[in-house]
């Protein structure tokens, strides 16, 4: 039995090898581990400080129509019947306590590593 040799083809280029940085995987570094705990930590005081957040009716009627609220079929009803331009109520989104916590901590988490990380160079 004879067996055919087949080319293997390599794969196709991509954005990194066609710039110059070749196949190579690139590491986070010691700032974007610092960056992304700073930016944590902010969100983390963010969502500490507010309670909950209220929407605008537009974006409270964006959101019905996206996710199929039956609101969305009483309120065209009401449109049609009436004739005039009716809008939703604004809706509530109250925070749970413990996402601010939670950014707060993977925040602490991160920028602390990033501060135990040698530095580069």
């Amino acid at each position: 039995m004879v067996r055919q040799r087949v080319a293997v083809c390599n794969p196709p280029h991509t954005l990194a090898s066609r710039i110059g940085w070749g196949n190579a995987e690139m590491d986070i570094t010691r700032n974007q581990y610092f960056l992304a705990g700073l930016v944590l930590l902010l969100l983390g005081f963010e969502f500490r400080s507010v309670e909950s957040v209220q929407l605008t009716p537009q974006f409270t009627g964006f959101l019905a129509e996206r996710t199929g609220h039956p609101a969305v079929a009483a309120n065209d009803t009401i449109e049609s019947l009436v004739g005039a331009k009716t809008s939703l109520p604004p809706k509530t989104v109250v925070l749970p306590e413990w996402i601010g916590w939670f950014f707060l901590s993977v925040g602490a988490v991160l920028t602390l590593h990033s501060l135990a990380m040698p530095k580069p160079g």
